[in-house]
């Protein structure tokens, strides 16, 4: 069976802050778009609080195509 999914990566420069998959390209841009307005991110370990990120972050939408191999070029399908 072979199931269509997409990734968003909420990022500041090359640093992942927040990633998450969703079912529909839709739901996955209207999560990105959104986020990215948010200027105050919460940095966190395994347990706790470590820091805090205040500025401008973009937001990424990939799709995950189970059926190609991971050695292509993965390209943003949307980006904020």
């Amino acid at each position: 069976m072979y199931i269509k999914m997409f990734v968003s990566n909420i990022v500041a420069g090359s640093c992942i802050l927040e990633r998450k998959f969703f079912d529909t390209l839709e739901s996955a841009k209207e999560y990105v778009t959104e986020k990215s307005k948010d200027r105050v991110w919460h940095l966190q370990n395994e347990s706790n609080y470590f820091g805090c990120y205040y500025g401008n972050v973009n937001g990424h939408v990939y799709s995950t195509d189970s059926l190609v191999s991971s050695d292509t070029e993965n390209v943003s399908l949307f980006s904020v």
